[in-house]
């Protein structure tokens, strides 16, 4: 407030340089948010490095590692599968349920595929086909 000597009351001060800073300081916050939001994360260390088999044998044994995981709650529809020649084949398909699915999304596609002379692997993705869901 300041004093104004003609009337003899206090008038409010224009305060235009307070309302500069603070747009300003609202303007300076906003941009550095929204650089910060637009700034490239790092993914160094969230990698997974391939861990490719070397052996038919090798392969069936992270299999049946896999199936280990369809316990007594997993939908027996919903669990792991491996549709196998035997053997090595030139081309393997892996097909990915989706997220609300599981390998049994599959039961047409997969038997056609290994007629065609591929392996065909359906691995059941984590929290998917449990016998508790609907």
């Amino acid at each position: 407030m300041r004093w104004d000597q003609q009337d003899g009351t206090e008038k409010p001060e224009n305060n235009h340089l307070a309302m500069k800073l603070g747009i300003g300081s609202g303007l300076v916050l906003v941009l550095g948010v929204g650089a910060r939001a637009l700034w490239p994360v790092s993914t160094a260390g969230l990698e997974i490095p391939p861990r490719p088999t070397t052996t038919y044998a090798e392969a069936l044994a992270r299999f049946a590692q896999l199936q280990a995981q369809d316990d007594a709650t997993i939908n027996p529809l919903c669990c792991s599968q491996l549709l196998s020649h035997g053997d090595t084949t030139e081309h393997v398909v892996v097909l990915i349920h989706g997220m609300t699915n599981c390998p049994h999304q599959y039961r047409d596609l997969a038997p056609f595929l290994f007629e065609q002379g591929y392996n065909v692997l359906l691995p059941r993705m984590p929290h998917n086909g449990r016998t508790d869901q609907t």
